[in-house]
Order: structure tokens, then sequence, then C-alpha cells
């Protein structure tokens, strides 16, 4: 059928009894055991999220991944804020014609204030501590539902790395390795297999990584022949991830299916190829397809890959409802109006409370200025930051790639997950479970039988056991 060609590479079909078909394109060359960590000229960490010592001699020398990094210009603003009422209401005159700093009151009360002070400043006292109380509740929600969020995603990820290391596991355990060393075509089926595996898992992310994505600094998806693509002309995870045909078959889906098409499509290879390798006229599999385990085995990835298309769909669509915008709107005008109220409310209060305590013309103005910049500062950096790490967890992968190094590197990285670690952590996977099998010790083999010494053998069955046992290592 021709509407559903481009889900139908002959990259995953046969030409002959077991001669699988490229396309006459060149075969991706296969990923080394360690040499898939570095790609696009960047190593990823070996955890997701930015390591550190939860000490506080470590914590309090960070800068990078911290909160004040972020909002360190909003603090200056509000505590410059801060100091210039404080200037204004200083040397503002008073009934007498002095600045307030050198006037004197025989009231020696809050009476000799300018009456503006106490008209206006009050008024903006008394809202700002009723939003205060209502701030605190509110912002701590917003925080709480921006951090789950973030939680969610990580384990939506980590939910298909899941998912494809156990497609990679119940296939890999199952290949008939000892026929794989003489037919290079099962071989080939195998390569193809994990490749595709790592190219669904790459393509999830295209959409959630600010440096992977279509609009960041490397094209997935450029014109008919794929010239400038990522996917043609780098190396990713250590191999190519996919032939010219398989390209052009990717973008029609594309085309077609929307962001979604090319993982859906490669999803159906991956189902295809496996139903191939099922029922090959020499079953690539150590059991026949017919048989009860292979009933078994084919349940089981039917499960494993609608699991796969269910969790991957899962980051799609959590990527589809970000916060909603009157919500978002609504918590950065309450945070921005407490924060521009708390300077007027900070001089007021503290030169209240300083003239209720000493007295007017006892007073030393000036002296209450540095703690109380000092409070403007800790006031707006916990209100402004706890804002700024809501915002930071609604985009847990990253909102931009760091203009510094646009072509590796998350702006802010320390504050995201880096999926490209979790590209790699599920690479090393899939490339143990289809070739760990290789290795296994000889009883693990088909037709294999324990070992035992002679001792543990009756002398008329020595020469039987060795024939067995030489029987099951070829």
């Amino acid at each position: 059928s021709t509407t559903l060609c481009f889900v139908c590479p002959s990259a995953v079909g046969y030409t002959g009894a077991h001669k699988m078909d490229t396309g006459g394109a060149a075969k991706p060359t296969r990923a080394p055991p360690s040499g898939f960590q570095t790609w696009l000229d960047f190593k990823a960490p070996a955890k997701p999220v930015e390591d550190y010592k939860i000490t506080r001699s470590n914590l309090y020398r960070r800068w990078h991944g911290t909160v004040l990094s972020q909002v360190y210009q909003s603090v200056v603003f509000f505590m410059f804020l801060c100091l210039i009422f404080f200037i204004i209401y200083a040397t503002s005159t008073g009934e007498s014609g002095k600045m307030i700093m050198d006037a004197e009151c025989d009231d020696d009360d809050t009476k000799c204030r300018p009456e503006w002070f106490d008209e206006h400043l009050s008024s903006i006292a008394h809202v700002a501590q009723d939003l205060t109380s209502l701030s605190t509740f509110v912002l701590t929600f917003y925080l709480g539902y921006s951090y789950a969020r973030y939680v969610d995603y990580y384990w939506a990820c980590r939910a298909v790395q899941g998912r494809i290391n156990d497609i990679a596991l119940i296939i890999g355990a199952n290949i008939n390795f000892h026929k794989m060393e003489n037919d290079p075509d099962l071989q080939d089926w195998a390569d193809t297999l994990e490749r595709y595996l790592n190219l669904v898992h790459f393509l999830c992310h295209i959409s959630t990584s600010p440096v992977l994505s279509q609009a960041g600094p490397h094209k997935i998806f450029t014109d008919a022949k794929g010239a400038g693509s990522i996917l043609l002309e780098k190396k990713i995870l250590g191999m190519e991830l996919c032939t010219a045909e398989e390209y052009a078959a990717l973008l029609r889906a594309k085309e077609i299916g929307g962001p979604n098409g090319p993982g859906n499509t490669v999803l159906v290879w991956i189902t295809m190829l496996y139903d191939k390798g099922v029922n090959m006229d020499r079953s690539y599999f150590r059991d026949n397809s017919d048989s009860a385990r292979m009933t078994a085995l084919n349940m089981n990835f039917q499960g494993k890959i609608e699991a796969l298309r269910g969790a991957i769909a899962h980051i799609g669509f959590e990527l589809q409802l970000p916060v909603p915008l009157a919500y978002a709107h609504m918590m950065q005008f309450f945070v921005d109006t407490i924060c521009c109220l708390y300077p007027f409310v900070a001089v007021y209060e503290v030169n209240t409370i300083i003239i209720e305590s000493t007295g007017f013309t006892q007073m030393d103005l000036w002296a209450s200025l540095p703690m109380t910049l000092l409070g403007v500062f800790f006031f707006s950096f916990f209100y402004q930051g706890l804002l700024a790490l809501s915002k930071t967890f609604t985009a847990p992968a990253g909102r931009a790639v760091d203009p510094k190094d646009p072509t590796t590197k998350v702006m802010d990285k320390e504050f995201y997950i880096e999926v490209r670690t979790i590209l790699n952590q599920t690479k090393s996977g899939t490339y143990m479970f289809f070739n760990t099998g290789k290795m296994a010790p000889k009883i693990l083999r088909p037709n294999s039988v324990k070992v035992r010494t002679l001792s543990e053998v009756g002398a008329d069955k020595v020469a039987e056991v060795k024939e067995a046992e030489e029987t099951g290592s070829n």
C-alpha cells in the first residue's frame, strides 16, 4: 500500500532467504564497546543531574547551580530601590524646613516625620503584610507543583530507558549466539535491531533537549537528501543512526504524522524486524517459532513494545501541557508586587520601631540603613528565588542553549536533567544485552551439560560424560 510505505524501508526486509537489504546505502558502522560516551563533540557526565556534596562548606562556595546566580540582578534592583527611597526620606524636609536627618522635634515621636510618610506608607505596610501571609501558601504550592513536574519528567525518561532495555534483554538473552558465529545475516539483524532501539530513544528526546532539538544548533531533518542532518553526517551514540533510505522514510513520516511520526515509525520497524527474526526459515532465536517458550517471548515483546510507545508518548504529552499561562502570570505578578512593596515597608517599619524605642531626637537615621538593606536582600532573595526555582522545574531538560557554547551545552546546565547522559546509559544497556551472550560460559550454551570433575563421575561413565561435554561445546 502506498499509504503506509513510509514505514517499510527495505532495511527491515530481506531480498533472499537470509540476505538483509540495506537499500544500496552504506551499512551504519557499529559502535565499539566504549566508543559512544562522546558524540556531537560532547561527553555527557556520568549522572544526569549535577552531583554535589551536601555540606555547608561546599554549598556556600557554590555559584553555578544556585538560585542566587539567577536572581541576583533582581535582588540588587530591590536593594537599590530601597536605598533610593531611604535617601528621599532622609533628605526630605519637615515643618521646620530642615531635612529629617537634621531636624529636631518637641514631641520626640513619629509625629515628627513628614505627613506624607505616614499617610502613604502605613497603608502600603498593611497591604504588604496581608499579601505576604497569603504568598507563603501560594508560592509554596506553586513550587511543589513545579517540582512534581520535574520529578515526573525524570521518571518518565527512566521509564523509556527501562522499556528499551527490557526489549534488549528479552531479545538478546534468546538470540542463538552459537548460530551467529557462522551467520553474518543474524549478526546484521541483531545490530540493526539494537540500532533501531537507540534511534527511537534519540528521536524521543529531540523535542526535550535544547541542544538536540530541531530549533537548536543540530539539525535533525533538513531536505529530502538529508544535507546537514546529524542523522546522516554525524555519529551519535557511537554509530550512524540511520541510512539514507531510512532517513527518507522518517522524513516522510514526519510530514504525514507530525513530530511523533518518526518515532512511531521506528517502533513499527522494530516490530517488523523482530517478526522477521521469529519467522525466518531458520529462526534467529534458540527456540522454534511454534514452541511454547517462543509464544511467551512474543507476548512479552508485544507488551514491552506497547509500554515503550506509551512511555514515549507520556513525555510528549507532558511537554504539550505547560503550566497554564494565567497561573504563571499571576505568580510572577504576585511575587514582583510583594518585592516592590517591601523596600518601602522595610524603611517605614524599621524607622517606626527605632523612633518608638529611642525617640526621634536620639535616632541615628543612617545607622539603620545597612540592616534595612540586608533585610531587603533576604526577603527579595527568598521570594524571587522560590519563583525562579519554580520556573526552572517547569523545563526539566533546559530552556535554551548556552550562548558561550551553543553546540554542546545547555544554559544553566546545573539546574537541568541531562538527557544525553540517559541516552548513553541506555546505549550501554542495549549493547550489553545484545552482546553479553557471546561471552557466556560454556555451561550456558545450547545443548550444554554441567561440567563435572572426574571424581564426581563413576569410572564406567567417564567416557560418556566427556563425549557429552564435547558435544555441548560445539
